[in-house]
């Protein structure tokens, strides 16, 4: 039995870091741009970062990513800009996260914080560079909310709670 015991707690954990890694994975396969260079040793000069996003605008064409660029504006304007960058990522890759980034490296767009602060370095980063303030709620259609629950971190937590739960059930069975 202790054995038994054992092999469940070690399959709940490798379910569960298996699935917290792939959550964490920053160089992620994109289908929009198959060749996107992996930004994950943050963080580089500006001038290698246009660069690489220089790639990625001759991959689009002109056209397209002026298209791109003004529903990113009405983003912005709006208020769901962060929306807009992960409805996105829904179908066709990271195609709204590759256009705000290539905008991003050249000041075109306002920092979201975090991740794309810190791929600058500090010296090549704008001093007066705009911050965006964040969606408002209100602003996001709500059919297309995001979902809390399909985050990969509370689907390995529920995966583990239901083995939890099973092993218990089990083990009283067991002693029947």
């Amino acid at each position: 039995m202790l054995n038994f015991e054992r092999v469940i707690l070690f399959s709940i954990l490798f379910v569960s870091i298996f699935v917290v890694n792939t959550a964490f994975a920053i160089c992620l396969s994109d289908k929009d741009w198959p060749e996107n260079p992996c930004f994950d040793n943050l963080p580089y000069s500006k001038s290698s970062l246009q660069s690489s996003m220089d790639q990625y605008y001759s991959m689009k064409g002109q056209e397209w990513m002026e298209m791109k660029k003004a529903e990113m504006d009405y983003a912005i304007e709006n208020r769901i800009l962060e929306y807009w960058i992960s409805k996105g990522d829904e179908s066709k890759g990271f195609a709204n996260s590759n256009v705000y980034m290539y905008y991003f490296v050249y000041d075109e767009a306002p920092s979201l914080g975090g991740y794309y602060n810190r791929l600058i370095i500090e010296e090549d980063r704008d001093p007066d560079m705009e911050f965006y303030p964040g969606d408002i709620e209100e602003n996001i259609p709500p059919a297309r909310a995001i979902n809390p629950y399909q985050g990969p971190i509370i689907w390995s937590l529920l995966i583990a709670g239901i083995v939890a739960i099973g092993f218990i059930f089990v083990k009283k069975l067991m002693r029947k």
